[in-house]
C-alpha cells in the first residue's frame, strides 16, 4: 500500500532508510524510476483493542522483547520511590519465570497488574523530564491514570506513549522502563507469553523478597572506577577528578542509606553532587551532603551505568580526567561511550 500526497498525487511517503525505522520519512516521486518502490510500500495494522484494552481477563502472561527473547519486563523491589508499596518497572535480562515477571488484566478495575505485587495497578510517574512505568502500589489517588494501558501485539501503551528499557539501553539487567513517544525500535517491541494461570483463582506463592535500600551501590566502602583503568578522585576544593588508582581515602566512597548518597570516605559529610554545566550537560562535584536531587544516583545492577535518580536519562560519563552527566543514548560499546562504571568493595 501507498500513501499519496493530497495536494501532490505524485508524491508518495518515502522512507530514506527502512532499516532505521522510518526515522528519515521524506516525500518522494511514485514511480520505480526514483528509487527501490519498496521504500514506499507501507503495512497498515489495525488493533481492535474491544473492552479489555488488548489483554485477556485475569489471563496470567509475561512480556519478553520481539528481538531477545532472554529479556522481559519485571516489577522490581528496589524500594526507591516515595511509598514502599510503590515499584519500579525494570527488565529483567535473563528471564527466569518468577511471578515478578508475570502479569494480568483485571477487569474489574480496567487496569494492569503484577502477579506477585497485585496490591496496585501499573502506571507511571513523571521523573524530571522522563516518564517511568512503575506499580503504584496503595497509592489510590494515583491510580486513576493507569487505566490506559493497552497491547495491540506488538507495543505495550501507557498514556500515550510506549514502554521501552530506559534510553534504549538493551541487554542490562535491572534497567528502568520508561515510557517514551514510538519510534518502532526493536527496544520497543514485546511479545505477550501466555501462562495458562487464571490470576482470579490462583495468586503467587512465591514469597515477596525484601526491599533492596542501596539503589545499586556496594555495602561498605568502595572504589568507583572508571574507563582506562581510573579512579573517581575528590580533592580537598571540592573538584572530582579521573586519576590512577592510589587505594588512598580519597578515592574511596559509602553509600549512606539514610541521605542516599555517595559520601566520600576521606572528607566528612561530602556527597557527590551534579552541577549543570551546559545546556543537557552536568559536572560531578562533592559538595556538603543536602539530601536533594542532585546527589541522587543509582546503578542498575549490571551494565555499570550510573544514573541521575531524578531523571534516569541522564548518565555518568568519563571525558578527560572528569566526570560528568549526559543524555544517555543506548550506546553498549563501552570503550566508545565511556559510561561504564565499576562500584568495588575495598
Amino acid at each position: 500500500m501507498k500513501f499519496h500526497n493530497f495536494v501532490n498525487k505524485e508524491l508518495c511517503i518515502t522512507f530514506k532508510n527502512p532499516n532505521n525505522n522510518g526515522e528519515r520519512m521524506v516525500l518522494g516521486r511514485c514511480s520505480c524510476r526514483y528509487g527501490n518502490p519498496a521504500t514506499q510500500e507501507l503495512l497498515v495494522k489495525y488493533f481492535r483493542f474491544d473492552n479489555n484494552n488488548g489483554f485477556k481477563p485475569w489471563s496470567v502472561f509475561s512480556l519478553v522483547n520481539q528481538g531477545d527473547k532472554r529479556m522481559g519486563l519485571k516489577i522490581s523491589n528496589d524500594g526507591s520511590l516515595l511509598l514502599p508499596s510503590q515499584r519500579y518497572a525494570k527488565v529483567a535480562y535473563g528471564v527466569k519465570g518468577n511471578d515478578d515477571e508475570k502479569f494480568f488484566w483485571d477487569p474489574t478495575t480496567k487496569c494492569l497488574r503484577n502477579y506477585m505485587y497485585r496490591d496496585g495497578c501499573v502506571g507511571s510517574t513523571q521523573q524530571g523530564c522522563g516518564t517511568q512505568m512503575i506499580a503504584l502500589g496503595k497509592s489510590e489517588d494515583a491510580g486513576r491514570t493507569c487505566g490506559d494501558v493497552k497491547f495491540d501485539g506488538t507495543f505495550l501503551w501507557m498514556n500515550g506513549k510506549v514502554a521501552q528499557p530506559q534510553s534504549g539501553y538493551l541487554k542490562t539487567n535491572n534497567i528502568q522502563i520508561s515510557l517514551s513517544n514510538i519510534n518502532g525500535h526493536v527496544s520497543q517491541r514485546w511479545a505477550l507469553k501466555n501462562s495458562g494461570i487464571n490470576a482470579k483463582s490462583r495468586k503467587s506463592k512465591q514469597s515477596t523478597p525484601a526491599p533492596d535500600s542501596t539503589w545499586g551501590w556496594p555495602k561498605g566502602s568502595f572504589e568507583i572506577r572508571a574507563p582506562g583503568g581510573k579512579a573517581v578522585q575528590v580533592l580537598s576544593n571540592g573538584r572530582v577528578i579521573l586519576n590512577r588508582r592510589t587505594g588512598g581515602t580519597d578515592q574511596q566512597f559509602v553509600f549512606d542509606a539514610k541521605t542516599k548518597t555517595v559520601v566520600s570516605r576521606r572528607f566528612n559529610g561530602v556527597s557527590l553532587t551534579s552541577v549543570k554545566s551546559g545546556k543537557d550537560r552536568f559536572k560531578i562535584v562533592a559538595k556538603k551532603t543536602t539530601r536533594t536531587s542532585p546527589q541522587l544516583f543509582t546503578r542498575p545492577s549490571s551494565g555499570g551505568i550510573v544514573q541521575m535518580a531524578a531523571n534516569k536519562n541522564y548518565v555518568w560519563k568519563a571525558t578527560n580526567n572528569s566526570l560528568v552527566v549526559v543524555k544517555g543514548n543506548g550506546d553498549r560499546n563501552w570503550n566508545r561511550s565511556r559510561t561504564y562504571f565499576q562500584a568495588v568493595k575495598r
